[in-house]
C-alpha cells in the first residue's frame, strides 16, 4: 500500500522482534508502505524492544535531536561462568569457570557501582564499530586481528533486579539507563568479568529511546496488518518530535522558505513557545505542515540591527 509522504512523515516507535535485524524492520516497512525511512540506534537481532524509525522529511531531523535527548534503557540478563567472543548469547564460548560462582550482596553492589557513572567501554570485536571504514565484525569473521579504542560513556543507573539460577546457570537479570552509544553486551561481559567469574548477555531488551518507550511501540504482527501507520498510537508527527518553537509563516514566507531564503518577522503569523530553549526553529505553513527548520540571527539594516531567521532544513515538496 502506498500512502502519501505529508500523511506519513514522522517517527514510528516500533517493538523490534527477536532474530530480526534492524535492517529486516526496515526493508519491510518499505516494501509494505512505499515510503522512505531510516532506524536510529541498531538492536542485534538476539535483542527485542524499542527500534526508532524515522520516515520521510523527518530523516533530515535526525541530526538536529540531541544526544542527550537519545539516552537508553535496556534491562539485560548476565549469564555467569562463560565467556564467549561476541559477549552473547550468539558467539562461541572461549573460556569457562569451572569452580562455584558464588559472591556475596556486598560483592555484586561493588561491581555494580563500578559501571555507574562515566566510564570507559570498549566495544566487542563483533560489532559495527569501524575501522579503516570497515565493520569490526566483519574483520573479526575473517579471523583478522581487531583493536577497537575505549570510549567514554555515560551509565546513569544500573541496577541488579535478580540473582537467580536457570537451567543450572547463574544469572543476574539487570536494567540500565545509559548513553547513546553504550555496548550492553560490553556491560554485560565487564559485570561479569569483574565479578571473577566472566559470562555472557544472553537477553536484551530495549524498553525506551529518550521519550519513546515500549507502552508506545507497535509490533511487527500488528504493523503487518495496519494500512497506515499514521494512524497508529505509535506514529508521532514530524512537527512535534524536535520540541523547538513554531512559526507559522505567511503565504509570501512560504515561497521565501521553498526558496531557502531568510524570512523576517514580517514572513510570520503566529509563534507557539517551544518544550526547551534553542536557537532552532520549526516553520510551519499557514495549513499547519512542517516545512523547514530554521535558526535565528540578527543582520544589520539602516534602521539597526533586525531579527531574522536563516535555513538550517528545508523541506521542498518530495523530500
Amino acid at each position: 500500500m502506498k500512502v502519501t509522504q505529508g500523511e506519513v512523515s514522522g517517527l514510528l516507535v516500533v517493538d523490534k522482534p527477536k532474530g530480526w535485524t534492524s535492517h529486516d524492520v526496515i526493508a519491510k516497512i518499505r516494501r509494505k508502505f512505499k515510503v522512505k525511512c531510516g532506524h536510529s540506534g541498531t538492536l542485534d537481532p538476539m535483542a527485542t524492544g524499542v527500534l526508532l524509525v524515522f520516515t520521510e522529511k523527518a530523516l533530515k531531523l535526525l541530526s538536529l535531536i540531541e544526544p542527550e535527548e537519545m539516552d537508553k534503557t535496556y534491562s539485560f540478563v548476565v549469564t555467569l561462568g562463560a565467556t564467549t567472543d561476541t559477549y552473547d548469547a550468539e558467539g562461541t564460548v572461549v573460556s569457562r569457570f569451572e569452580g562455584e560462582i558464588d559472591f556475596t550482596p556486598e560483592e555484586l553492589e561493588k561491581a555494580v557501582k563500578a559501571f555507574t557513572g562515566t566510564i570507559k567501554q570498549t566495544p566487542p570485536d563483533f560489532s559495527a564499530v569501524k575501522i579503516k571504514g570497515q565493520p569490526a565484525y566483519k574483520l573479526a569473521r575473517k579471523g583478522k586481528e581487531v583493536t577497537i579504542p575505549p570510549r567514554e560513556v555515560h551509565v546513569e543507573s544500573l541496577e541488579c533486579l535478580e540473582d537467580f539460577v536457570e537451567n543450572g546457570e547463574r544469572k543476574l537479570r539487570m536494567r540500565v539507563s545509559c548513553s547513546r552509544g553504550t555496548y550492553i553486551r560490553s556491560l554485560a561481559h565487564d559485570l561479569a568479568a569483574n565479578l571473577g567469574f566472566g559470562g555472557h548477555l544472553s537477553f536484551l531488551r530495549r524498553e525506551r529511546v529518550g521519550r519513546w518507550s515500549e507502552d508506545m511501540a507497535i509490533s511487527m504482527e500488528i504493523l503487518e496488518n495496519t494500512e497506515n501507520f499514521a494512524l497508529t498510537p505509535s506514529f508521532i508527527q514530524d512537527k512535534e518530535l524536535t520540541g523547538f518553537p513554531k512559526l507559522i509563516v505567511t503565504e509570501d514566507g512560504e515561497r521565501n522558505v521553498s526558496n531557502g531564503r531568510k524570512i523576517f518577522l514580517s514572513d510570520i503569523l503566529s509563534v507557539k513557545p517551544g518544550e526547551k530553549d534553542s536557537p532552532y526553529t520549526d516553520v510551519l505553513s499557514k495549513d499547519g505542515d512542517l516545512i523547514a527548520v530554521y535558526e535565528i540571527t540578527s543582520e544589520s539594516s539602516s534602521d539597526g540591527t533586525l531579527s531574522c531567521f536563516k535555513p538550517v532544513k528545508v523541506f521542498n515538496a518530495g523530500n
